[in-house]
């Protein structure tokens, strides 16, 4: 083909129509930059396709990691409501309970879950974040979620541990004593648990432990009402994120 289009333009000069040929080699270039401008286009599409691909893979990982921490975050609003409640039958029902039904109330206040936060996506690109991830209000979401809204929740784990193992654990030890758990299904026939008062009548005027245990029961309703808060931010940031992958593709 460049042989044929030589021929072409020496050609023209061996007829003496220079003209022609100076037109004939302009048409030429123009068609060169062209090709070479179409060739950048398609370059820069591959590569624009290339980024998308790569800020849908991103998106889609942490929307997988968004819908476990939600999962997690649920089943633990689920307990805290379970021990809240068992907590709030013992203060208001304390003396009218038969021993069986405290046993598993006290197993049940005893303990609590923890939040393992799954963030290995965000991990990955938490310093680059801006570049990884064009949609502005998506990034403001999910750094918001990673940096307050989950050290917020391990924060509150902690100061509940703090008053367990302060004020309402020592009470315990002191006035209750192992015995058969209650929850056989969940721990087995062999299992024990500290859960059996060792007087009822002294334990029903005993205020260190009720103080104790309105302390915990407080700090639990305000970390159930912040977890539900947190788990209808992860719904519409997955819900955002599901959109934005939907627009990209």
């Amino acid at each position: 083909m460049i042989r044929i289009l030589r021929n072409i333009r020496q050609n023209f000069l061996k007829d003496g129509k220079v003209a022609k040929y100076l037109a004939y080699s302009a048409g030429e270039i123009v068609l060169v930059m062209i090709g070479i401008l179409l060739a950048l286009q398609v370059n820069n599409w591959n590569e624009n396709r290339r980024s998308l691909n790569i800020e849908i893979d991103l998106l889609s990982r942490l929307k997988l990691d968004l819908e476990n921490n939600l999962t997690e975050i649920n089943g633990i609003s689920a307990e805290m409501k379970s021990k809240i409640h068992s907590a709030n039958i013992i203060l208001n029902s304390f003396s009218n309970l038969p021993i069986d039904s405290l046993k598993a109330l006290f197993e049940d206040i005893s303990g609590g879950p923890i939040f393992n936060n799954s963030n290995t996506s965000y991990r990955s690109i938490s310093n680059s974040l801006s570049n990884a991830i064009s949609n502005i209000g998506i990034r403001y979401a999910i750094t918001s979620l990673y940096e307050r809204d989950f050290p917020n929740i391990h924060a509150r784990e902690d100061y509940e541990y703090m008053i367990l193992n302060t004020y309402y654990m020592p009470v315990v030890i002191k006035n209750f004593k192992y015995s058969e758990s209650s929850q056989k299904g969940l721990y087995g026939h062999n299992s024990r648990s500290v859960n059996y008062p060792q007087d009822i009548h002294r334990l029903s005027n005993n205020d260190e432990f009720f103080n104790a245990l309105v302390h915990l029961t407080s700090h639990r309703e305000s970390r159930f009402f912040f977890l539900n808060e947190t788990a209808s931010t992860i719904e519409a940031s997955i819900d955002r994120i599901t959109v934005e992958i939907d627009r990209i593709k």
